[in-house]
């Protein structure tokens, strides 16, 4: 419930901070992945934007496939949340 209050504020430095732990622990990102999905479902108000949608996936592979440099991953995050919230 925390991750999606923070998430319905718009906010992404509080949004980044909670995934920003997430992206290292193998069990954690799906997880990730569950919390942006419904987020971004939640939100989303008909206005079609097909980047709201590749953007997120997109996001959630580099998260997935660069475990390695976490950095890349988070970089991957704010772009996205951003975006989705700009």
């Amino acid at each position: 419930m925390f991750f999606f209050k923070m998430f319905s504020k718009k906010e992404a430095a509080p949004v980044l901070s909670s995934l920003q732990s997430m992206i290292s622990s193998r069990p954690e990102r799906p997880r990730l992945g569950r919390y942006l999905s419904k987020g971004v479902g939640d939100l989303y108000q008909g206005k079609y934007d097909p980047h709201f949608f590749t953007g997120l996936g997109a996001a959630l592979w580099v998260t997935e496939d660069y475990t390695a440099q976490p950095e890349l991953a988070l970089n991957a995050l704010r772009q996205y949340v951003n975006y989705f919230f700009a």
